[in-house]
């Protein structure tokens, strides 16, 4: 089975889980197997996702491996910038990305807000608070996964990444 307990995952909105055990349940006289998740930030929380259930299956994946990580953030300088200007036709599509989104939704849409962040502050103004919340969401998401698989705080994954950048771009720039 692909998500055999032990194996950590990411679950949509959930964030990181840790799969603990493939189990039968039975909720409204219904008995299913259900992968049985506890999110790495909430050990209260305990979720339950039906095995048989595509939809849910679609938004279930196995934590990148810290190779796939470094890869990641490498890749961040080429991640393409979708601001829509439009607040109306931004909210949804940009809403729609993160209980859905894979990493690369999740980081075009911290990358984008970023960049326009930086545009508004350049000219004395802030984010809509909606972008901001949307941030927030995506980056808690991202980071909350890259926290896990480095072995570090979630507090640490800012600078971590800046830092990583900031070494890549001094190397970039070494090479020529």
């Amino acid at each position: 089975n692909m998500f055999e307990a032990g194996t950590m995952v990411v679950y949509g909105k959930n964030g990181t889980c840790r799969s603990e055990e493939i189990a039968e349940k039975r909720f409204f006289g219904q008995k299913r197997t259900y992968y049985i998740l506890k999110p790495v930030h909430d050990q209260e929380a305990t979720i339950y996702v039906p095995v048989d259930n595509e939809e849910a299956g679609r938004r279930m994946w196995r934590t990148l491996s810290r190779e796939e990580v470094e890869h990641m953030i490498e890749k961040i300088p080429d991640v393409q910038d979708t601001w829509i200007a439009d607040d109306k036709e931004r909210k949804e599509p940009f809403q729609k990305m993160l209980p859905q989104g894979g990493r690369k939704e999740l980081l075009m849409l911290i990358t984008t807000i970023y960049h326009q962040k930086q545009r508004l502050t350049r000219r004395g103004r802030k984010l809509h608070s909606s972008d901001e919340q949307i941030f927030r969401a995506a980056e808690k998401l991202l980071y909350d996964e890259i926290a896990v698989v480095l072995d570090m705080d979630e507090k640490q994954v800012q600078s971590y990444i800046s830092r990583r950048l900031k070494e890549k771009n001094s190397a970039g720039s070494a090479d020529n």
